[in-house]
């Protein structure tokens, strides 16, 4: 488990990392992930968790793109083509959500259109 900040680009979920992070080995070797979010609202806590697949973009036009779009990029990696950036693209296939101050989540399967 690990802090990660995941942005929305064309339709698609994305996360930035540093290529010499564990992920990146983890992710190449087993695809299967999951992000959870937690929530708070009016001193109750709740999350919003998903499950799905992920994989490390090696597209450079892609990357290219991606950094573009996203907001935090210059604060980190010198240009798309640095050698510590490594894009990892998300395929969400479920979510769960718990509301703050329940104690039941609900959950559901997304579908790719």
């Amino acid at each position: 488990v690990r802090p990660i900040v995941m942005f929305e680009y064309d339709e698609r979920y994305f996360f930035t990392t540093y290529s010499g992070d564990a992920k990146v080995g983890q992710i190449s070797s087993n695809k299967r992930v999951e992000v959870c979010v937690p929530i708070s609202e009016d001193g109750q806590n709740g999350y919003i968790r998903l499950t799905g697949s992920a994989k490390i973009v090696t597209n450079n036009d892609l990357r290219a793109e991606a950094a573009e779009y996203c907001y935090f990029f210059d604060q980190y990696y010198s240009g798309w083509d640095d050698p510590d950036y490594t894009l990892i693209e998300f395929y969400p296939e479920y979510a769960e959500y718990l509301r703050p101050g329940e104690n039941h989540s609900r959950g559901c399967t997304f579908r790719r259109y």
